[in-house]
């Protein structure tokens, strides 16, 4: 009778120990954790700038016509630096390889007033005249290729390719014989075309909105301006601008439109 009971009792205890085996509910592997997405450089952005530039004016050269320029007159320019600053927007498009190599292309334009004033001074036939003059770039842009390394939400390049330039040429008389008078003022607006080369360095605040620093130099090479100085029977009918030389630097914020990959931080 008492093995009887203990093989009861022990029977009994399996069975409830396998029906509270079915009451626990099933343990389930929580799913894994996808790696979160990497930053891309990649897309389309637009933006603003601003900053200033810089170039020594260049000396103005190859005099044609009459007695002006002839071998007995003497000219003297006094040059200096031309200064000033601008403001503008740029374009362009970035894509980032599976690894951390950037190209794009970009292009920009800028409107301000980059200037200096000069001193011309010329002796013809034993008469003295001194005027001003003034270069004056007022206008210029680049259309370029870019390469760049990505660290992150860091982005340095170097840059290049066209690059143009308006630039306006104005004499302004001061003073000479009047019994030879020189011509009150011309001006002449000519539009350069170059090349340039720079480096900049961008840096991700969101994953849309970037800032840039830039350096650029720009070489808008030389140009031919139409102007006239009377002085006695000597006619001054046009002169060529130096090589117009210009360094930048600016800096500006621009918006990225998201092209094919999503941005994380």
């Amino acid at each position: 009778m008492k093995k009887l009971l203990t093989a009861s009792v022990l029977l009994i205890g399996t069975v409830y120990s396998a029906y509270a085996a079915d009451l626990r509910p099933a343990y389930k592997a929580p799913p894994p954790v996808a790696p979160p997405p990497v930053f891309s450089w990649t897309g389309f952005y637009v933006g603003g700038n601003g900053g200033c530039g810089w170039y020594k004016t260049p000396t103005p050269q190859n005099f044609g016509g009459g007695d002006f320029g002839g071998p007995a007159d003497i000219f003297a320019f006094d040059q200096q630096t031309a200064s000033g600053c601008f403001a503008g927007g740029e374009i362009g498009y970035n894509y980032q390889f599976s690894g951390n190599w950037v190209i794009g292309v970009a292009a920009d334009a800028e409107f301000g007033k980059i200037s200096s004033f000069n001193q011309m001074f010329a002796v013809n036939d034993g008469n003295e005249f001194e005027s001003s003059y003034e270069s004056k770039l007022t206008a210029f842009g680049t259309a370029r290729a870019t390469l760049g390394y990505s660290f992150g939400n860091w982005l340095p390049y170097i840059t290049g390719g066209f690059a143009w330039g308006s630039n306006k040429f104005s004499v302004h008389a001061e003073g000479d014989n009047t019994d030879h008078p020189i011509s009150p003022s011309f001006s002449d607006t000519q539009t350069h075309t170059g090349w340039t080369i720079g480096a900049g360095l961008e840096y991700a605040i969101t994953p849309n909105v970037f800032w840039r620093a830039e350096y650029l130099y720009l070489d808008l090479g030389s140009k031919h301006y139409n102007v006239t100085l009377d002085a006695d029977t000597g006619v001054l009918p046009g002169l060529d601008f130096g090589r117009l030389k210009v360094n930048t630097f600016k800096t500006g914020l621009d918006w990225r439109f998201d092209w094919g990959s999503i941005p994380h931080f």
